[in-house]
């Protein structure tokens, strides 16, 4: 199993004693040592390698940390030029690893007390993860707190993610979308409810075809994480991007239909600030009169 640590905060919080060039992860408050250092003597048990994304400007940092350890691992290392948050950290991750390999993916700023604890949630999650599984951990909260968001479960399946953040934000001002072939919006695809909510979906044979050349064939993903219908309804604004003759017969049929499951993007037009925006190509099957 491979252990990703994710190493790209800026430093904000715990200021001034964490700073944009020094974040809290590498400084040394427990006993001479880092968070960062804990994250990795609390996984090197559990992993044959180590990867660590982490910003540019802090890599000797992360490197020299993780040397002082003297461990007998793999270590590899993904710089970012600029943070673009968790996503398309765990991403470039997974992209740079073999397609079977089990990774476990762990922010590098948490302090976890109960190590034998930590160690059975991961051999459960590795299980789970052998059967094609995505695997998330979650602690049951003490009070509510706006700058999380929550994960609703039933047993040990996940139902939704409740983005309490966006909500209290005062939501999204503008969500710009694109369209698939099969009329899927955002990866819901066919079949999709309009109460629908942040979650895992399986992906259409026909999105896996539509987007195998933008990866390796052993590397194309089965899965996304995708925003519900229902979530993206919830933006203040909506505009939707079409462009290309392969859209064409799609937009033809959104523009004909309404609230179709089987072309989840007719739920947008429900929406009172929808815009669609079209090139002649993605038009070129619509009969207007003037």
């Amino acid at each position: 199993m491979q252990v990703v640590i994710l190493c790209g905060g800026s430093g904000t919080r715990l200021w001034p004693i964490s700073r944009a060039l020094y974040p809290k992860q590498f400084v040394k408050l427990f006993n001479n040592e880092s968070l960062y250092q804990k994250t990795i003597s609390r996984n090197a048990k559990l992993a044959d390698s180590f990867a660590v994304v982490i910003n540019q400007e802090q890599y000797f940092m992360g490197l020299d940390q993780l040397d002082e350890m003297k461990l007998n691992t793999k270590n590899s290392y993904i710089l970012e030029p600029i943070g673009r948050n968790t996503a398309p950290a765990i991403a470039m991750a997974a992209l740079a690893t073999h397609p079977e390999e089990i990774l476990l993916v762990v922010p590098s700023d948490h302090l976890i007390e109960k190590q034998s604890d930590y160690e059975m949630a991961v051999s459960k999650a590795v299980e789970l993860a052998k059967t094609d599984r995505l695997v998330t951990f979650g602690i049951k909260p003490g009070y509510a707190e706006t700058g999380y968001g929550y994960i609703e479960t039933n047993g040990i399946n996940v139902q939704s993610f409740k983005e309490k953040l966006l909500s209290e934000k005062g939501g999204v001002d503008l969500q710009l979308l694109g369209i698939g072939r099969n009329g899927h919006v955002g990866f819901n695809e066919p079949g999709s409810l309009k109460n629908s909510r942040t979650r895992v979906v399986k992906l259409t044979e026909e999105t896996i075809a539509a987007n195998r050349d933008q990866f390796v064939d052993e590397m194309i993903p089965s899965e996304a994480l995708s925003m519900g219908i229902e979530t993206i309804l919830e933006a203040k604004s909506l505009v939707m991007l079409a462009t290309g003759k392969s859209k064409a017969e799609t937009i033809k049929y959104l523009l004909n239909h309404h609230d179709d499951p089987d072309c989840p993007a007719t739920y947008l037009k429900s929406h009172s600030h929808f815009t669609l925006v079209l090139d002649p190509e993605a038009a070129s099957r619509i009969n207007l009169k003037i």
